[in-house]
């Protein structure tokens, strides 16, 4: 069972339209394959995609230089 809860303590949905009261398959293989991969895979290397936007949009306008 994954749960999040907000500020007050009272948990709140993160998949919309999914009872995440009661266990299903999807969230098992999120918690069990899904979460460690990405953990493994792609955080512990660094590889973080959302660090680019910043510098992309501060490069809209300028000449590509090579």
């Amino acid at each position: 069972m994954m749960c999040e809860f907000d500020y007050q303590g009272m948990p709140c949905k993160t998949f919309p339209g999914l009872d995440q009261r009661k266990e299903s398959k999807l969230m098992w293989f999120v918690k069990t394959v899904a979460l460690p991969y990405s953990y493994l895979n792609i955080l512990l290397k660094g590889w973080a995609p959302w660090r680019q936007i910043p510098r992309r949009i501060s490069q809209i306008g300028k000449p590509n230089t090579p």
